[in-house]
């Protein structure tokens, strides 16, 4: 028997608001993200993807001490406790949903930025030919065209 099928658990607004908070915090990590992308600032990017990591480590941990907390039911549990929690829960939602657009943003640009640095590299490696490069020669004289050659 779970703690809330007697009674509106007492614990559950807490986990409730723990996930909101953790939750809150990762989007700013991932707007910051978008920014350091944009500014091409590694310094910045490095930090971020540490603090982006532990901050998600904890909404993970948070998502398994509520769904353990209600019996993995969370859904039910969150509507036997009243209309505060399924605010919460309907809040958690619509960040839930903030971040899995920016972090496929984030995803897009970081990718981009990564052709693009792969381009430059290549180019200044020597290690692909020029965008506009000149034809590989034919093994005919640069003064022999195709008219020339059909009076010959």
């Amino acid at each position: 028997m779970t703690a809330t099928q007697n009674a509106p658990a007492p614990q559950l607004l807490p986990l409730l608001d723990r996930q909101l908070h953790i939750a809150e915090a990762l989007e700013g990590l991932l707007m910051a993200e978008y920014s350091a992308l944009l500014g091409s600032d590694v310094a910045a990017l490095n930090d971020l993807v540490v603090q982006k990591r532990s901050t998600a480590e904890s909404l993970e941990h948070s998502s398994i001490a509520l769904s353990e907390y209600t019996g993995g039911a969370p859904e039910t549990a969150i509507v036997q406790a009243g209309a505060a929690a399924v605010e919460k829960w309907q809040r958690l939602g619509a960040i839930a949903d903030r971040l899995r657009r920016q972090n496929l943003a984030n995803g897009a640009l970081l990718n981009e930025r990564q052709n693009r640095l792969r381009w430059v590299a290549e180019r200044a490696a020597g290690g692909a030919p020029p965008l506009y490069a000149p034809r590989a020669p034919t093994g005919f004289s640069p003064s022999l065209s195709g008219r020339s050659l059909a009076r010959i």
